[in-house]
């Protein structure tokens, strides 16, 4: 038996889900498949072919961080026993159609392994409680300051759409663009390095986030993230914040306009504007946000000038991983030619691991 789930990507809204913003995204056709069988026990034996090491342990277990890839279907399982008796163990292999970095790797692993122990153990989830479960393994479990954005991506999407997620109201709506791939198409760019969030600076991120928060707010609000401030209020009071915060601040009010913007463009397929929109989500996720590796924005600089490319930004968190580049669908061949000799000149030692995928847009994940 097998499950899979797609990927994600975000072409607008990098970093401000965990601050409740205005995030868009969609799912893709490649992502990750999980084979599995059922086993007379209780056990969990997982292996993975993009990482070392079988790991095994028992839904009956108060399982805890191991500190290893398995620990979020351990999460998975602990999450999933609160609400559901479950009983029925499995084996299984994880194979992902790219490394992680960027393109939700470990939401889509915890989807496709929570169908699989639904499936055998006969429990039917929601898609909200599939992405409410998810968000909860990364921030109870995981230690992440996450947002909703990856699940939501991944179970929400929609053929040839695009997803706009409010994440403090949870409110979505999908918009089809058919005329899209007749004349456009995004590419995922694999800079050859992995990444993973967890000791990264993502939660540092968050952290100064609410630094600026705490000095903004003065009116005692519910939601305590950036989403709590309105923008006039901002404008008006933003001096008394320290130069850090007022980058990443900048950074979170930037964005949500983007995102506006965005779905309007999305809307009327000015896929132009929509290029040059996540240009400048990226040079503001650089210079404001500070996140980006080298490899990455010497990825983003040799890209944004080759003819046929509208626009590029870095996939996920952006501190290594994958970007997401929009081009011209008729110059995608040679798009892609120019993209590799120019960053294997510079990296050569990553021509068995850069790769370049293009991808459409899918429906997420079936359940």
């Amino acid at each position: 038996m097998k499950t899979f789930c797609p990927y994600r990507i975000c072409p607008l809204g990098a970093h401000i889900d965990h601050q409740y913003g205005v995030v868009s995204g969609t799912s893709v056709d490649i992502g990750i498949t999980f084979e599995y069988e059922e086993i007379n026990s209780s056990k969990i034996i997982i292996s993975s072919l993009d990482y070392e090491g079988i790991h095994e342990f028992d839904i009956y277990f108060n399982n805890q961080r191991c500190m290893d890839w398995a620990d979020y279907f351990r999460g998975v399982i602990e999450g999933l026993k609160k609400k559901y008796k479950i009983s029925k163990g499995l084996k299984g292999t994880f194979q992902g159609d790219l490394p992680s970095g960027g393109i939700s790797s470990s939401s889509s692993s915890q989807i496709a392994f929570l169908l699989a122990i639904c499936k055998i153990n006969n429990i039917v989830l929601t898609k909200e409680e599939i992405i409410e479960l998810v968000y909860q393994v990364e921030h109870e479990f995981m230690g992440l300051n996450v947002g909703i954005l990856d699940p939501s991506c991944e179970v929400l999407g929609k053929k040839d759409s695009m997803l706009f997620l409010d994440t403090l109201t949870k409110y979505s709506f999908t918009i089809e663009n058919k005329e899209f791939n007749k004349e456009y198409q995004f590419l995922i760019l694999y800079s050859g390095i992995k990444r993973s969030l967890v000791g990264s600076k993502y939660n540092q991120r968050v952290e100064e986030l609410k630094k600026c928060y705490n000095k903004l707010n003065i009116d005692n609000n519910s939601c305590g993230k950036l989403r709590d401030i309105p923008d006039y209020y901002y404008e008006r009071y933003k001096d008394i914040l320290n130069e850090v915060e007022l980058k990443r601040s900048q950074h979170y009010f930037s964005e949500m306009e983007r995102v506006r913007f965005g779905l309007q463009a999305w809307r009327k397929n000015d896929m132009i504007f929509f290029g040059n929109l996540m240009t400048e989500s990226c040079l503001s996720s650089i210079y404001n946000y500070e996140s980006g590796s080298k490899l990455l924005i010497d990825l983003f600089e040799l890209t944004r000038s080759i003819d046929g490319v509208l626009g590029i930004r870095f996939l996920g968190a952006g501190f290594n991983g994958s970007s997401l580049a929009l081009v011209e669908k008729n110059k995608a061949d040679s798009i892609i030619k120019v993209i590799q000799d120019n960053y294997l000149k510079l990296y050569p030692e990553l021509e068995k691991d850069f790769k370049i995928i293009p991808v459409e847009l899918r429906d997420g994940v079936s359940l």
